[in-house]
């Protein structure tokens, strides 16, 4: 292992490892985690009395680390966090392999990784992305090796048993595998592979319910897909685009920076082989860009964190090249300049320069500070509500309409009792028809305009909401009779 490599391994290490005490649960992280839960404990080791809509890998090793590390939810942050580390040397394995004679090719791509707001702040969170970027880039890893592609298929299948999405890279694992060894009965042993886990997850549905329900359940919470309207172009272009800042952040400067650079030190020579992986690579990203900008996918920051790896690499091999296409190019700049020592030299530079840059950048990641994936405040304060309702008796009532995925992990093992309700009105008849119950009942609410109709509602029925706790985005209030 190269030192550079252990520097940036130990970079993104310390960057990462805040996150795993300091994060706090987004409502999805929460469902998660308390699904990992069920499985931990033996309650529902198939998850077959919630609804879930993804595959299960990662709730699987969450519910591993739980009763190593015990119910905090820093376990359920583990699995990604170690998938997070294991990326940055494949990352560099990949750029080597995908240009091994191009010089400081590998550092670039893992300091664009290594340093990424997208990567940094979702590495120490719950969701399932990072473990699925970790399988995803390890069987591009696998794919560009001259051994057997099994190891490729049964990462890429590992991959499909975390997130579907993994399908959306299957063409480009394989053009890889193609590009760096054609041989079909490769190939189809490859589609075998996968296939066999993709039958397995289907196996392990229908013996949970008696169907295939993933999917189906994964479209009706995500309203399907469809292509998007007329008017929704341009403000859903400039959506990704501004998230798309968050993919390298000042990143972006370094490697549009080295791809300068690097189209004037082409040589006039005709394209070798990996020509082609240059253009599967950057075919890929537009290609997957295209698809989130035209279909009505929600513009959500953790899509895009598999672009980072492919995006750090992409930069680091450069732009695909046909024959003959930068001798205009060429010939300028090398009036300018001489080629081998001097350019090395000048890559060294930049690196370093492109280290001085990302480095606050890094640290401000490490703080949670970019509006992207894990930070302190993602539960706008359920885990302090939830401290002080937690060694309430049995029979306890928290009504809620806006958090309940936060209750489901935070009162797993309590006697808290957590109603939801649909509307003001069905609230109010729930406090009537309770009126004369002794056990303690609290309603949660946000604090803006949000929580008026249920507070007005109560104050209308004779009710009074009495403030116990107050967050940055939520009030808890015990319910009492108006005297």
């Amino acid at each position: 292992m190269r030192w550079p490599l252990i520097i940036l391994i130990l970079l993104g290490a310390l960057w990462r490892t805040d996150g795993l005490f300091t994060h706090t649960f987004y409502a999805d992280e929460a469902l998660f985690a308390s699904w990992a839960r069920l499985i931990a404990v033996w309650r529902d080791p198939l998850l077959s009395t919630v609804p879930i809509d993804k595959p299960p890998l990662l709730f699987y090793l969450q519910a591993f680390f739980y009763p190593l590390q015990g119910p905090v939810t820093w376990a359920a942050r583990l699995p990604n966090w170690i998938a997070s580390l294991l990326t940055i040397p494949l990352v560099w394995q990949l750029a080597y392999r995908f240009s091994p004679k191009k010089p400081l090719a590998t550092e670039l791509a893992t300091l664009l990784f290594v340093f990424s707001p997208l990567s940094i702040q979702f590495s120490a969170t719950a969701f399932v992305d990072p473990l699925l970027v970790f399988w995803l880039v390890l069987a591009l890893v696998l794919a560009a090796n001259p051994h057997p592609a099994y190891g490729s298929a049964v990462a890429a299948g590992l991959a499909l048993l975390t997130k579907y999405q993994a399908v959306l890279f299957f063409p480009l694992i394989l053009a890889v595998r193609w590009r760096f060894r054609p041989d079909k009965r490769q190939i189809i042993g490859w589609v075998g592979i996968v296939t066999i886990f993709g039958t397995m997850l289907i196996l392990w549905d229908i013996i949970r319910v008696g169907e295939w329900t993933l999917w189906r359940t994964q479209m009706s919470g995500f309203g399907g897909l469809r292509l998007i309207w007329s008017w929704e172009v341009w403000p859903r272009l400039a959506g990704w685009t501004m998230m798309s800042w968050w993919l390298l952040g000042a990143g972006w400067l370094i490697g549009i920076g080295w791809l300068i650079s690097d189209m004037s030190q082409r040589s006039l020579k005709p394209p070798n082989k990996t020509a082609d992986v240059r253009i599967w690579l950057w075919g890929m990203i537009a290609g997957y860009v295209s698809m989130h900008w035209l279909l009505a996918i929600p513009i959500w920051d953790r899509y895009w964190l598999p672009l980072v790896p492919l995006v750090a690499v992409a930069f680091s091999i450069g732009l695909p090249r046909f024959k003959n296409d930068q001798i205009a190019i060429k010939r300028s700049f090398n009036r300018l300049r001489k080629k081998n020592r001097r350019d090395i030299n000048f890559k060294v530079i930049w690196l370093v320069f492109a280290l001085l840059l990302l480095l606050p950048q890094g640290w401000l990641a490490r703080r949670g500070w970019f509006p992207v994936g894990g930070s302190a405040t993602a539960d706008g304060g359920a885990g302090q509500i939830a401290a002080v309702l937690d060694d309430k008796p049995y029979g306890t009532v928290l009504y809620d309409h806006y958090y309940s995925w936060q209750w489901r992990y935070h009162f797993f093992d309590t006697g808290v009792f957590v109603s939801w309700f649909p509307n003001p009105d069905w609230f109010g008849r729930e406090l009537q028809a309770f009126e004369s119950d002794s056990n303690e009942r609290f309603v949660v609410l946000p604090n803006d305009e949000r929580g008026n109709p249920v507070r007005r509602e109560a104050t209308a029925l004779g009710f009074s909401l009495v403030e116990i706790e107050q967050t940055a985005e939520m009030t808890l209030y015990l319910v009492e009779v108006s005297p």
